[in-house]
């Protein structure tokens, strides 16, 4: 799961369809935070970054570069445990 936190629900869903993060045809589901108190409480400082929290939400990752290649790491390990339950099918083919 990705937490996304935009000031407008516009934004992030502009985010998603520019991106794929989080869409229809992605292993991520993004559960958007208006407030953007979601990313202090993780101590996110920067624009552009992500983390993986698991299926649970007990474990989370750390801070992600939104680039290529932090992209990359959170869409291969988005269908790995502990971030997709036990037995999830592999949801990128």
């Amino acid at each position: 799961m990705g937490v996304g936190s935009q000031y407008d629900f516009e934004g992030a869903r502009e985010f998603l369809i520019n991106t794929g993060v989080g869409g229809a045809d992605s292993a991520i589901t993004l559960l958007w935070e208006g407030s953007g108190n979601i990313w202090g409480l993780n101590n996110v400082r920067t624009n552009s970054a992500m983390q993986l929290f698991s299926h649970d939400l007990s474990q989370q990752s750390g801070i992600i570069f939104f680039n290529d290649n932090g992209r990359a790491v959170v869409l291969d390990a988005s269908v790995q445990e502990p971030w997709a339950p036990a037995g999830s099918p592999n949801l990128l083919g």
